[in-house]
């Protein structure tokens, strides 16, 4: 019996405990029991670890120094709050913030409270039962002292080493990062607010960790759900006894904090539906795992089950190339199923890898920039995960995939001596794992050849250079001795790339070199066609058909005259990418210069002007410079939308340009028919832009130079084309519109009075249709990378690489100093030569508008009307003249006028418009400079700071911030130095070339620059000496230089006398003709018409029959358009279409007679 009884009584004693259990939950376990590792979805967490505990109250806060800096939502900070109610925070909450139902963020009662930026794996109400923990620590390398830090260390290396390679098998584009420091946070067993804990077993607990790693610059969090029971506090409508129902559940996501932006995880965020989130994963085979990157944007690492969403890449950057093996996630993919990606409009197949990634080539394109990348998963031709790729033209991409050295050897004639040529070898550099990761690969190496023909470019294959080959990263060859396999690429391929490729692999993809000039391969066949000269033939065969080209001379900007307007010229004029001081001092096309520039945007034919300056400053023509300033048919960047020759990105480039350089300058012995083609330009029509500008708390010195202060608040136009004087009713072709937004600063503790100023903390700008271009301040968290934020038509731009520095889109070019590494200075430059740049300064924006003298007449808004007459710059929205004498009249007569109230070009976070920013009844310190409420700190600083510049004092005083003030004195001195100096209008003449047989000393043509003229030894000098550049833009008077030889002038002398002789003699015999016409003449023809009228007439032949040649009689052809040429060779020559491209040699009205 007693046997029987056992079981009953050990049952009742459990219910017994359990019981006690129930009745006293306050009391708390001293140590918890935790599960074995090997299985689990978390990371290794408590005392075992080094973790630290929270205090176990709900609605409590731990204040944890991180001792890194963790990059977040853009912004960067070392400290955080752990939060017991499921998330970390980077700053104090409101205390009712979770206890708000739903939980609305960013939070709703902002700015009037807190909006902390958090993390929230599981934000609820949470509390606490008898084996609830909240455990947190840092892992990193750390200083041993004792044999526990050693432990600890070894212990740190491991989930550090775990958290790297997760996040490189969840996240594509981060294969290279390495966890450098890690946050880690684990809810242990955590119960929600207002739960029953008289339920037998307790009442439901949750167990999720937050695990969040980076090396500084990149940042990764991980969401671990180990178990999710409840989902909701009986606060918002879970039930007491397992929190589920309700009409809410924990909100999970990232908020950015200051009312900016929300990130939420959905479909689980705030729905009941999170108790199910542990069964769901981003990462394929780990479920209850979710990975994100989160320094800059929130990006969701590994893949969905959702019908829609965004599509990676990595690399999510090419060039123009392409070939490039590309992993792409996005959406889960199946084995079963068909995946297609598709980049702009060209669709690939794609390999299946895992769940979360697949592989792809991307295809080859003839155009640069972003382009639309787009998925599709599931066999059907909706392509609903859509991303973008980066493009960019080869000869910008660095490093080169491929590298060619000597370089100088690649753009070598091989003209030379065959004794040198014989030993010259070239090398083909590559990094192995650029091409596969297989160490036994075999690979094969080519030469490619671009040609186009009158719709397209076409690359395409020449020669091999080395088949099944180890993959070892070089390849040497000598070409004077290699076999060539092809004898006619010559006749087609002026110059190509080398390609590498794993030999019969397609999906490991293959790399390009940069464009080379293939006359290292092409030289033999070059002078069996051509002789020893064929450079020059070349170079006059181009030179016929460049003349049968659209003319693109009269459609270029005008050079600047020194280097100093180049460099003030901020938006016409960008820094030539083969050529400028900030890095590209070789200069293989412009030797002797020190830096050129480039039109920003090409002209409607897709042509640029170059201009290029010596070590002094001065504009190099090629009168004085062999390799001086020439203008260029195709812009290297391309023009939009890339569509025909020359239009092409990079290869038109070479083809129109620095191939016909190549065969006429660095190759021929003559360079005159290049610059026949391609003159510099003199400068001599050059106009600086007018400038205007808008600065610190906002101060306004207008286009005709009137100063003025506007601290509106809310968004207004700065400048519209669009209205024009009503005695200029003509159409103008630029419709340009700049918006600000114009925000309160907060207060310092160095203001005694609110901070009634504001900041000018965004601007967007269009013209007619091109892209929308919106720059936006940073909050101050925020500026540790970057200063600014771009925007073009709505989507975050970066130019933190050499390939983005300059972005090309519709009607727009968005350029960043190459020296400027924090991304605090834009120009936005406009295909009609306007545009603008911005400044950050300390949070506000400085902008300063640059216009051509076409806008003159033809501006409004707060930056004023531009007629060179200062007293009518105050012209209201509808057109109306107004004359303030205070800053009180122009803030309420003129500027609040410009107030925007319907629908602007911003962008806007979660919940905001452009009501947000509006206060129309809002009034700023109208004082000139402010004499009341000043701060003593302030007050003894504002001289050292300010100095008299009132401007300066009026944002010390307003905003207490002495950076801010210290910029708005700097940026309004270097704008008037600018004005003054940097754009003022310079006389230049015309540039004088060179006497044949003699030399010119000096190069400058501008006003009061001498040139002197001399002849070499043995020739005679005959002209004018020395010149003078005067005022009116003309040169003294003088006669041309002529260097002649003894000979010469012999024969001159002869043939003057000869002339003379003429000269006298034969007006003598005109008049002695004229009087034997008269007195003889004239009367035997008296006779004559007597005659014929009393005679029979002869009989005369029959007509003679005229047959005409019919080329002979052709009309002279117009001047070839761009499309028409095709630049294929044929029989050893250049040849346009039917047309005959030598004008000079069509012979007009010729005919044969046939009897």
């Amino acid at each position: 019996m007693m046997g029987r009884d056992l079981p009953t009584k050990l049952l009742r004693l459990a219910i017994f405990l359990i019981a006690i259990i129930a009745i006293f939950p306050t009391v708390k376990s001293q140590v918890t029991v935790l599960p074995p590792w090997e299985g689990r979805v978390a990371y290794e967490y408590g005392p075992d670890y080094g973790d630290k505990v929270t205090e176990g109250l709900s609605g409590m806060s731990t204040t944890v120094d991180l001792k890194f800096e963790m990059p977040f939502f853009g912004s960067r900070y070392n400290y955080t709050f752990v939060m017991n109610d499921g998330y970390m925070a980077f700053g104090k909450p409101p205390t009712q913030m979770v206890r708000k139902t739903p939980i609305i963020l960013p939070w709703e009662l902002y700015p009037e409270e807190v909006d902390p930026a958090l993390i929230a794996p599981f934000m609820s109400e949470v509390d606490f039962y008898t084996d609830s923990r909240v455990y947190y620590r840092t892992a990193k390398d750390r200083v041993v002292n004792t044999p526990e830090d050693a432990e600890l260390n070894v212990k740190d290396k491991i989930v550090l080493d775990r958290i790297t390679a997760d996040v490189r098998e969840g996240v594509i584009t981060a294969s290279k990062f390495i966890a450098r420091y890690a946050f880690v946070t684990t809810w242990h067993q955590v119960t929600f607010k207002g739960s029953n804990t008289q339920n037998i077993g307790g009442p439901p607990r949750n167990t999720f960790q937050l695990a969040c790693a980076t090396d500084e610059v990149l940042t990764f969090c991980i969401f671990n759900y180990e178990k999710i029971v409840w989902v909701a506090s009986t606060n918002s409508g879970g039930h007491p006894d397992n929190g589920l129902g309700g009409d809410w559940g924990a909100a999970v996501g990232f908020n950015a904090g200051n009312g900016s932006d929300w990130w939420p995880l959905n479909p689980f965020s705030g729905n009941t539906g999170v108790e199910r989130i542990d069964e769901f994963t981003s990462v394929g085979d780990t479920p209850g795992r979710w990975i994100f990157r989160v320094d800059e944007v929130i990006e969701r690492g590994g893949c969905t089950n959702e019908t829609k969403g965004v599509a990676l890449s990595y690399p999510n950057v090419g060039t123009m190339f392409g070939g490039e093996q590309l992993n792409i996630s996005g959406p889960c993919f199946s084995d079963d199923r068909p995946i297609k990606a598709r980049f702009d409009t060209k669709v690939v197949d794609c390999k299946y890898v895992n769940a979360t990634r697949a592989r792809c080539i991307l295809p080859m394109f003839y155009k640069s920039g972003f382009i639309p990348m787009d998925i599709s998963h599931d066999g059907t031709s909706q392509y609903n995960f859509k991303g973008w790729f980066f493009l960019a033209e080869p000869t910008r991409f660095e490093p080169a995939r491929i590298q060619l050295l000597p370089r100088v050897s690649w753009l070598d004639s091989w003209q030379g001596d065959p004794n040198i040529l014989e030993q010259t070898e070239l090398e083909v550099k590559w990094d192995p794992f650029n091409i596969t990761y297989f160490y036994d690969a075999k690979i094969q190496i080519g030469v490619w050849g671009y040609r186009e023909t009158t719709t397209q470019g076409l690359w395409e294959f020449v020669d091999m250079l080395a088949q099944s080959r180890s993959n070892d990263g070089l390849y040497k060859f000598k070409p004077y001795s290699m076999v060539r396999n092809n004898d006619w690429a010559w006749e087609r391929y002026d110059f190509g790339a080398i390609r590498i490729n794993v030999t019969n692999d397609e999906w490991e993809g293959h790399y390009w070199s940069q464009p080379i000039p293939l006359a290292w391969y092409h030289q033999p066949f070059y002078e069996r066609a051509h002789g020893a000269n064929w450079s020059d033939t070349l170079c006059q065969e181009w030179h016929d058909i460049d003349r049968g080209m659209t003319p693109i001379l009269n459609s270029l900007n005008y050079c600047p005259c020194n280097l100093e307007q180049a460099e003030n010229d901020k938006i016409r004029w960008v820094p030539d990418d083969g050529c400028n001081k900030y890095g590209k001092m070789d200069c293989e096309l412009n030797t002797d210069a020190s830096h050129c520039v480039k039109q920003s945007y090409p002209n409607i034919f897709g042509a640029s002007q170059q201009c290029c300056y010596d070590i002094r400053g001065q504009l190099m023509h090629v009168f004085d410079w062999k390799f001086g300033s020439t203008p260029m048919r195709s812009h290297p960047w391309g023009l939009y939308p890339f569509d025909i020759p020359p239009r092409f990105p990079d290869w038109c480039n070479y083809q129109y340009d620095i191939m016909p350089h190549m065969f006429c300058c660095k190759w021929g012995k003559y360079c005159d028919p290049y610059y026949w083609r391609r003159p510099s330009d003199d400068c001599q029509t050059y106009t600086p832009p007018k400038s205007a500008i808008a600065f610190g708390d906002p101060h306004f010195l207008t286009f005709d130079g009137r100063e003025y202060n506007f601290n509106g608040k809310g968004e207004f136009i700065l400048f519209n084309s669009e209205h024009h004087h009503s005695d200029k009713n003509l159409a103008f072709p630029h419709k340009l519109i700049v918006q600000a937004r114009f925000e309160q600063p907060g207060n310092s503790s160095y203001t005694l009075l609110e901070a009634n100023g504001t900041l000018i903390t965004a601007v967007v700008a269009r013209e007619n249709t091109s892209a929308i271009v919106e720059i936006q301040s940073r909050p101050l968290h925020a500026r540790w990378r970057y200063k600014l934020s771009v925007l073009v038509n709505g989507r975050k731009v970066f130019f933190d690489r050499p390939y983005f520095k300059a972005q090309v889109y519709e009607g727009v070019t968005v350029f960043n100093p190459y020296m400027d590494l924090d991304q605090s200075e834009i120009m936005v430059q406009f295909a009609s030569g306007g545009g603008f740049q911005v400044r950050e300064n300390h949070g506000s924006l400085t902008v300063t508008m640059f216009l051509p003298l076409e806008y003159k007449y033809y501006t409004r808004g707060l930056l004023g009307t531009w007629d060179d007459n200062a007293n009518n710059e105050f012209r209201t929205e509808q057109g109306t003249l107004v004359t303030p004498s205070t800053d009180r009249e122009i803030f309420f007569d003129f500027g609040e006028t410009w107030r925007i109230e319907g629908k602007t070009m911003f962008t806007y976070g979660t919940g905001k418009s452009s009501m947000y920013y509006q206060e129309i009844g809002f009034e700023p310190i109208f004082d000139e400079v402010p004499t009341e409420g000043i701060h003593p700190d302030i007050e003894q600083a504002l001289p050292g700071v300010c100095s008299d510049n009132k401007f300066c004092q009026y944002d010390f005083i307003v905003t207490g911030n002495r950076n801010l003030a210290a910029d708005t004195k700097r940026h309004m001195e270097e704008y008037e130095l600018m004005v003054e100096e940097g754009l003022k209008r310079l006389v230049s003449c015309m540039a004088m070339p060179w006497p044949h047989n003699g030399q010119k000393h000096g190069y400058s043509n501008l006003e009061g620059a001498v040139v002197e003229f001399t002849c070499f030894p043995g020739y005679v000098f005959w002209g004018t000496a020395e010149r003078r550049c005067q005022t009116n833009g003309q040169w003294s008077d003088g006669i041309g230089v002529v260097c002649r030889s003894e000979q010469e002038r012999w024969r001159v002398a002869v043939g003057n006398k000869i002339a003379i002789t003429f000269a006298v003699l034969v007006p003598a015999l005109i008049v002695v003709a004229g009087f034997f016409y008269i007195f003889y003449w004239r009367g035997r023809a008296d006779k004559h018409d007597h005659y014929m009228q009393n005679t029979q007439p002869y009989n005369y032949p029959p007509p003679t029959e005229v047959r005409y040649d019919r080329r002979a009689v052709e009309k002279l052809p117009e001047p070839m358009p761009v499309a028409d040429i095709s630049l294929e060779k044929g029989n050893g020559s250049i040849a346009s279409t039917d047309k005959k491209s030598d004008f000079d040699s069509v012979e007009l009205g010729k005919a044969e007679s046939v009897v």
